[in-house]
């Protein structure tokens, strides 16, 4: 594969050029439950919705992650436009019916289980996230997500048309994606 060729201890700020693979966008074949998904972001985002329902499907269609996370989002926020007072209970259960119960107390431990089927024992993208060595691992972006990663002023600098930062990303992001990367990391160096 050839991106990486040294250990560096310096932090890997953002999930691009040679580190690239560690991005959910990464194009890498995840295989879960007998399903072959293109990227690690067609499994997340596919988990939203129940197996064998048409919206999950739907996912698995697109080519590129970026459309994949765009349409899910898209209709996970239709079906939440339901008010519970008022809907009518067809509408309601249909929502139940296609969406992941408790998918917000679950979609760290869902992305956990995503990130290391790609990341499994033994396979090449496993060796390439050891050869980072210790490195901490932030998912700078300029996208504002201070959940999965951290709005980083770098990223931003790197990006030429780019919309003004929310005010949450004047504080450092959560980072859960470097997270989880980092104690997968560190579970594969003691197997």
């Amino acid at each position: 594969m050839g991106i990486i060729k040294t250990i560096d201890i310096r932090t890997v700020e953002q999930f691009a050029g040679a580190y690239h693979f560690l991005s959910n966008f990464y194009v890498t074949p995840i295989i879960i439950n007998d399903i072959t998904y293109r990227t690690s972001e067609h499994a997340y985002q596919a988990a939203k919705f129940l197996k064998d329902t048409e919206e999950r499907n739907h996912i698995l269609s697109f080519a590129e992650p970026g459309q994949a996370k765009r349409e899910a989002n898209r209709i996970v926020a239709k079906l939440n436009k339901y008010q519970p007072e008022s809907a009518e209970p067809a509408d309601k259960a249909d929502r139940i019916a296609i969406l992941t119960p408790e998918w917000e107390k679950r979609k760290i431990g869902i992305m956990n289980f995503v990130l290391r089927t790609k990341f499994a024992p033994g396979s090449e993208m496993a060796e390439l996230l050891l050869k980072i060595g210790i490195a901490p691992l932030l998912e700078g972006n300029w996208w504002h997500d201070n959940y999965w990663g951290s709005c980083e002023r770098k990223a931003r600098a790197t990006k030429v048309k780019v919309s003004p930062c929310k005010p949450e990303c004047a504080k450092p992001g959560e980072n859960h994606l470097g997270r989880l990367l980092m104690t997968i990391r560190k579970d594969l160096r003691t197997e």
